[in-house]
Order: structure tokens, then sequence, then C-alpha cells
């Protein structure tokens, strides 16, 4: 086996309580050959001096500093001068098991991957819960676990799925590695929920890319005071969600399976519900009611076309 680097997306911003053990993870790596693009967004705490600490333990770190420009202009500046064959995002103030790199590398260099999902642990670093540790978070359906899939497969059975039974389709950046060369064209697009539209453009623009899924909790995630997902508004959200709306809305017309078209129709109905049903009394500062519905029908009006299937039920092939 060859020795291929990994490209670390590090956007660091006022996360000095969690950098350290962050860091560590990194330090702690089985597998040696990293390249870490650590990106300090504008920090105004001691972050900065800790990235300058760990350079003599992480040889190959790189800090680049740059103005507060948010967590997707973070990552993007990154991207840009990453160079490993595969990319992985880590926030901050999450961490990755020690031989968490390695078994990607591994799996995807054994089945020729593009890109590698994985499970992850839930920490709750809050005031009302502690230390509360929830295994198998935004695990993927059983019945992906282990096999490959064409990247437009996956994404259909993925929706397939969440229509079923709500759960199937996690889009965190941080739950997945890909190759670099394969999706050099990918950046951030949207400065809030910026995953929704990632991960989806991702699976849906190279379609006939390898994806395989894994059982492994590879990766430890924070909930915590303070953070991007415990501290925006719901009505942040709902705009953010249509910005993804706007995004993907272009797609559709360049799928030719109309069962993928089917399949982008139920996610962006779901994210609907999700964040502008849900959500819509926290918007009306912003919109009038009447406004914000003729808003949404002028972007839906066409939206939703359902085929209905046996059973309810889609069968995928996968390639194993």
């Amino acid at each position: 086996m060859n020795h291929p680097v990994v490209s670390i997306i590090l956007p660091v911003y006022n996360v000095s309580a969690y950098l350290e053990r962050c860091l560590d993870s990194l330090v702690a790596q089985t597998w040696r050959h990293l390249e870490i693009i650590a990106v300090n967004d504008g920090s105004t705490d001691n972050s900065r001096d800790i990235l300058a600490r760990y350079q003599s333990r992480l040889p190959g770190m790189r800090i680049v500093d740059q103005e507060n420009r948010g967590l997707a202009e973070a990552r993007n500046a990154a991207l840009a001068s990453a160079s490993g064959e595969y990319i992985y995002c880590l926030d901050s103030d999450d961490h990755i098991a020690s031989d968490g790199i390695e078994t990607i590398v591994r799996e995807m260099e054994k089945h020729h991957l593009d890109v590698l999902f994985f499970s992850t642990h839930l920490e709750f670093h809050l005031h009302h819960i502690s230390n509360n540790m929830v295994s198998g978070y935004y695990q993927r359906p059983r019945n992906l676990i282990n096999k490959t899939f064409h990247a437009e497969t996956f994404f259909n059975h993925c929706i397939t799925e969440r229509a079923r039974t709500g759960h199937g389709y996690s889009v965190v950046v941080w739950g997945y590695a890909w190759r670099r060369k394969t999706y050099a064209h990918m950046r951030f697009k949207t400065p809030f929920f910026e995953d929704e539209y990632f991960t989806t453009e991702l699976l849906l623009s190279v379609p006939d890319a390898k994806v395989r899924c894994l059982a492994d909790r590879l990766y430890f995630h924070t909930i915590r005071n303070g953070s991007i997902t415990t501290s925006s508004s719901k009505a942040k959200r709902a705009l953010a969600i249509l910005d993804t709306f706007r995004l993907l809305l272009p797609r559709a017309g360049n799928i030719s399976n109309p069962q993928t078209v089917q399949c982008l129709n139920r996610y962006t109905g779901m994210l609907y519900q999700d964040a502008i049903i849900r959500n819509l009394p926290e918007t009306l500062p912003l919109f009038s009611a009447q406004k914000m519905i003729h808003y949404l029908a002028s972007i839906f009006h066409e939206l939703y076309v359902d085929t209905p299937t046996e059973n309810g039920l889609v069968l995928l092939p996968c390639l194993d």
C-alpha cells in the first residue's frame, strides 16, 4: 500500500476551550501522512496561540490567518490550497478517533472509493446536559453499510429511506471524506447550514463516483452552548435553507434519471417542512406571512412531483 496524504480542513474560531483536545486527536493519529490546514478565522480568544504552540507537534500543519468570514469561507480557503489525495473536514471543537484517518485511507484505497461515510458519537456540552454520549448518531440505513454504490444511487437510497423512516440522509461534512481530484470543483456556497447543499451537490455532481458507508464510529461531535448548531436562530435557518433551495433547483434540470429527480424533489420538500413550516412564526419579522407564502410558491410551484412505487419502496442496486 502506498501512503497517500490526507488534507485535514480545520476552521478555527474562538474555540480555545476545545481546540487542544481536537489537536491532541491529530497528534495521536496512527496515520502520519497528514496535511493540516488550520484557518484562523479572526479568532479573538487565544485559539491562534494554541495553534502556534502545536505546530512543533504537528509538522504537517500550516496556519492561515484571515478576517472573520464564517465557517464556509474558512473551509474554502483551506480547500483552495489543499494538495492531499483525500480531503477531510474536521471541526475544531470536535475530535477524531486515533485510528480514524488510517481507517479512512485503508477503506478508500481498498475499494477505490471517491467518498467514504462513517458514523459518529454525539457529545453534549450544554448547561442542562453533561457527559451524555449518544452512540450511532447520524448512522446510515443498515442496508447501506459495507456496500459500495454509485453516488447517485446512494443519494436515492438515502432519500428513499428518509422518506420512509424520517432518517437516513446525514449531510454533515465531518461525517465523510472524499477524493480531492474527483471533487476539485466543490466549494461551500452558503454561510449557514452549508452542509445541506455541499453534500447533496457532491453526490449528484459526479453520479458514477464510488461511495461506501462504514458503521465504525470514528468521530466525536460536540454540541455546546455558543456553537453554530445551537445558537443560530430558527429564522436564520429558514433563510439559509431557502438559499440551499435556490442552489439545488438548477441541479434537477441537469439530472437525466427521473428517479433521482423525484428523490431530489422529496429532499427539498423535507427541508421545506423542517425549516419553513416549523419555523415560520420566527420568520415573520422578516417577511409578512402573505409575502412568505407567495415567495415560497414562486420557488416550489413545479417542485412536488412524486411517482408511486410498489410498496412505497425503490430497489436500488449496489456495486458489490
